[in-house]
C-alpha cells in the first residue's frame, strides 16, 4: 500500500476531528480569501500584558 499526500492529509483530518476540531473546505469559512486571521478567533485570544 502506497501512503500519499491524500492518505496523510485525511489522517490528519481524522485525528482532528477526533479531538473535536472540524474540518471545513476553504468555501465554507465565513471570511474573505485575503484575510489572513479570523477575526473572531483573535478577539477571543488572551492577551497576556503583564511583562516578565
Amino acid at each position: 500500500m502506497k501512503f500519499t499526500e491524500a492518505k496523510l492529509e485525511q489522517a490528519v483530518v481524522e485525528l482532528l476531528g477526533e479531538q473535536g476540531y472540524p474540518h471545513l473546505l476553504g468555501g465554507e469559512l465565513s471570511r474573505s480569501n485575503s484575510d489572513v486571521l479570523i477575526k473572531e478567533d483573535l478577539r477571543a485570544l488572551p492577551i497576556n500584558t503583564t511583562s516578565e
